[in-house]
């Protein structure tokens, strides 16, 4: 007989499960067992942090807030990780129609780390991080999907933005969306 300490969550109850025997298909469900001798004592394991990315900032009218990597004013779009988990570009995809039914997704292996955001380049030339569609400067909806489940994860509808002029969350992240003159691409909504 073996015994097995599974944490379940760090700072919370250890479980500790007695007489399990060392075949592995005991040991592979040696998870649920911890989970059944826990829900026996009426406690519940705290869940793993849901990945949580938002739409942050986006100007439609860039002519001359700040350059993309090829030197172009282009527009641009800022996703947020206001999570606690690591979140791959590849398990996120964009798009700035509703009925998209092929949104596009960020080439690569980069990730957003919790706190970190990314500018999007919304200049139609389909590379890393330059997405397959332009911003209207009239107005349109903005919609980020799961590449893979393809939920709806944040979306927003904007009007029409002067040249230079953003439209972002107040306070960063979280709050309601507003016009600016003092966009904040890469950085802190303030």
């Amino acid at each position: 007989m073996k015994r097995i300490n599974l944490r379940i969550a760090p700072d919370s109850l250890e479980c500790l499960i007695k007489r399990v025997p060392a075949a592995a298909p005991i040991l592979a469900a040696a998870p649920m067992l911890c989970l059944l001798a826990c829900a026996e004592k009426g406690v519940a394991p705290e869940p793993d942090p849901e990945p949580r990315v938002v739409l942050n900032e986006l100007m439609a009218d860039n002519a001359g807030t700040t350059a993309d990597d090829d030197g172009e004013f282009d527009d641009w779009i800022e996703i947020l990780n206001v999570g606690e988990t690591e979140i791959p570009l590849s398990d996120l995809a964009l798009t700035d129609r509703l009925d998209d039914t092929d949104p596009w997704i960020p080439e690569g292996t980069e990730a957003l780390s919790p706190g970190e955001r990314v500018l999007i380049w919304a200049d139609g030339d389909d590379t890393a991080l330059h997405a397959d569609f332009k911003l209207n400067v009239l107005g349109e909806t903005v919609v980020l999907h799961w590449s893979r489940e393809g939920g709806i994860i944040d979306s927003v509808t904007y009007e029409a933005l002067d040249a230079d002029e953003a439209y972002a969350r107040f306070p960063d992240g979280e709050g309601p969306w507003r016009r600016t003159d003092q966009p904040t691409p890469g950085g802190s909504n303030s």
